[in-house]
């Protein structure tokens, strides 16, 4: 199962953490919406626009329209003119995930957060790449203040599921997995994130529960399908492994890339079905 990586146009990267450009609001507590603090020209606010419809849904900007609309944001950080919180918050995010820059990623995190000092969407993905960066004591401190700021938002629950399950620490991983749950339980994400765990854990079944959960609060959750059809060949089901594959990457072409290198579908790879597949997508 690797539908826990980033494929950043075409260029598959380990995921460590949850990405998403989130909403600010004027009341602490809940999810905070999206209101530029400084003037912006209309093609910024058009992308802004475009990035909280998309991401909302694309937590981990795997989808390469939401890619996109990140890296369009991002070019607009090089002019003073145009910088804003959004466009550093997204030159962050590509320098982090396509760049791999985790240092300069924490520069721009900071520049979002020195433009709009209430928006904590810059706050939560600062706190993760302390955490990458092994500054751990930095790191808890970010997600404690974010978790006074905003007690009832599931996200640095998420996430912090997510770094201790890349840790290798799965008891922890669960433990803040079930709080965000317990927190944002309509959220097909949330969902989606409690299964991955379980599923590390080696329990497909009961993450199969929760993989379709994920996918009956939204349908288009591409690597819902992924992961399981990820579990239906290590059971031996090829066929339903095959219809959930073409699924996941009729949602996202991206998931092509991924199938190909996968070792979970090793067993499967020379057969007639799985070929038929990666020829049906092939670029």
């Amino acid at each position: 199962m690797q539908s826990h990586k980033i494929i950043w146009l075409g260029t598959v990267t380990i995921v460590i953490i949850a990405i998403v450009v989130g909403f600010r609001s004027t009341v602490r507590g809940t999810v905070p919406d999206i209101v530029p603090t400084v003037p912006v020209t209309q093609e910024i606010q058009e992308l802004t626009r475009e990035l909280k419809n998309r991401l909302p849904k694309d937590w981990r900007v795997r989808r390469s329209t939401t890619q996109k609309v990140v890296e369009s944001l991002a070019n607009f950080d090089s002019n003073p003119d145009a910088r804003n919180a959004f466009t550093s918050f997204s030159q962050g995010l590509v320098l982090l995930y396509r760049e791999e820059d985790s240092e300069n990623a924490l520069i721009a995190f900071d520049e979002a957060t020195r433009l709009d000092a209430d928006w904590i969407w810059p706050m939560e993905m600062k706190a993760v790449v302390l955490q990458r960066l092994g500054r751990y004591q930095q790191s808890e401190a970010e997600f404690d203040r974010i978790v006074e700021l905003a007690p009832n938002w599931s996200r640095p629950y998420s996430d912090q599921a997510i770094l201790y399950r890349l840790d290798g620490n799965l008891d922890q991983a669960e433990a803040f997995a079930l709080r965000a749950l317990e927190m944002d339980e309509n959220n097909p994400i949330v969902h989606y994130n409690y299964g991955v765990i379980i599923d590390y854990g080696g329990n497909f079944k009961e993450a199969r529960r929760f993989y379709r959960h994920a996918l009956e609060l939204d349908m288009e959750l591409p690597a819902a399908y992924y992961n399981l059809a990820c579990g239906y060949v290590a059971e031996g089901s090829e066929a339903e492994a095959l219809r959930l594959l073409d699924q996941a990457i009729l949602l996202e072409r991206a998931f092509y890339t991924e199938a190909v290198g996968d070792d979970d579908f090793d067993s499967i790879r020379e057969g007639d079905g799985f070929q038929a597949l990666l020829k049906k997508y092939r670029p």
